[in-house]
């Protein structure tokens, strides 16, 4: 791991030498064309910036979208986006040499990551725009320095701080939520929602302490559906968890797959309990009780969900320092009574009647 990290360094530094040079101070014009990088196949991150292509459609900007193939008809479909090019995550020098011969001029680039890789630097070099926002203040050609300018600021915040940036007075963060194209209405419909996986098992909380947790709320709220949600490859922990539970109000949610699946499932439940996926995203969207599980970090984390009434965090107090050392986080030092005492207010006691319009997203 050393040893990567020291080539990394090196290769920086060698393009840097070549490729890091001051933009031109040249106007933006009247139909600015905006790049935005999001070739991260994420989709919780997709959902923050989300509103982002919608108000830049105010500034009469052409919008062009670097995105996977997973989540191109997500920017398409979902969030209007006229212009994608699909690549593979971290896309090569040839790769992104053959997308700038692509692309028409671009006045302004969108990458928000906190340190910018080399072949990305090229990239960079070769498009030459007018802009180029970024949390990478190092570098000579980021002309919008946005690590220092947006500190301590959510990383929804940072996309609105661009659009104003470009001259947008008046901005609308609200997400853009997917939705199914023809919606039908869900039998069985949990009251409760709680999602305890992730994209890796250290972001995930274990069999044990979801165990641990699960029995809590379904035997103070028995009269409450708990659905377990899970993707296909997490389905056998979630039919394992339940089955070990062995409670009738506890149930494995199947057949939920899509974001769409998801939103629509989401936007009939009550309260969702989540650790930091894109469900936590989706369900500030659309206005849930939320209680989010995250694990502590020394600095501000800028993923964090925007705290309100609906919304409460709680922290898993990992070691931080070995986290440091290793990249690997522990989800399970949170208190469950801190989730149970957030929870107790939101639980209504009676059935309630769903009352979802199927129009509204």
């Amino acid at each position: 791991m050393v040893l990567k990290k020291l080539l990394k360094t090196i290769s920086r530094a060698a393009i840097r030498t070549v490729c890091d040079k001051r933009l031109a101070e040249n106007n933006l014009g009247l139909e600015p064309h905006i790049l935005v990088v999001r070739w991260d196949n994420k989709l919780g991150d997709a959902i923050v910036s989300s509103f982002f292509y919608r108000e830049a459609k105010k500034l009469n900007a052409k919008v062009t979208v670097l995105t996977t193939p997973e989540l191109e008809p997500l920017y398409t479909k979902d969030f209007g986006v006229e212009h994608i090019i699909a690549t593979s995550p971290n896309p090569s020098f040839g790769e992104l040499r053959t997308i700038a011969k692509q692309l028409e001029q671009v006045d302004a680039v969108v990458h928000l990551v906190g340190r910018v890789q080399p072949s990305e630097i090229l990239f960079f070099y070769l498009l030459q725009p007018v802009l180029i926002y970024s949390l990478d203040d190092a570098l000579l050609c980021v002309n919008r320095k946005f690590n220092a300018r947006t500190a301590g600021q959510s990383f929804a915040l940072k996309y609105e701080a661009i659009l104003r940036d470009l001259g947008l007075k008046s901005v609308n963060n609200e997400y853009v939520i997917p939705w199914p194209e023809n919606p039908k209405r869900l039998v069985d419909v949990p009251e409760i929602l709680f999602n305890p996986y992730a994209s890796r098992p250290d972001k995930s909380i274990s069999h044990e302490k979801s165990l641990e947790l699960l029995c809590r709320v379904a035997k103070k709220y028995p009269q409450q559906i708990i659905g377990v949600l899970s993707n296909n490859s997490d389905r056998p922990k979630a039919e394992k968890l339940v089955e070990e539970i062995n409670l009738s109000n506890v149930l494995a949610l199947s057949d939920v797959d899509t974001p769409q699946d998801v939103a629509f499932l989401m936007s009939q439940v009550e309260v969702v309990i989540s650790v930091d996926t894109a469900i936590v995203h989706l369900a500030v969207g659309l206005g849930k009780k939320l209680i989010a599980i995250y694990p502590y970090t020394k600095e501000p984390n800028p993923w964090l969900p925007p705290l309100c009434d609906n919304v409460a965090v709680v922290l898993s107090y990992h070691d931080t320092s070995r986290y440091d050392r290793t990249g690997v986080k522990n989800m399970n030092l949170f208190s469950s009574l801190e989730v149970m005492s957030t929870l107790e207010p939101w639980i209504k006691f009676e059935k309630r009647e769903l009352n979802v319009d199927l129009d509204s997203y």
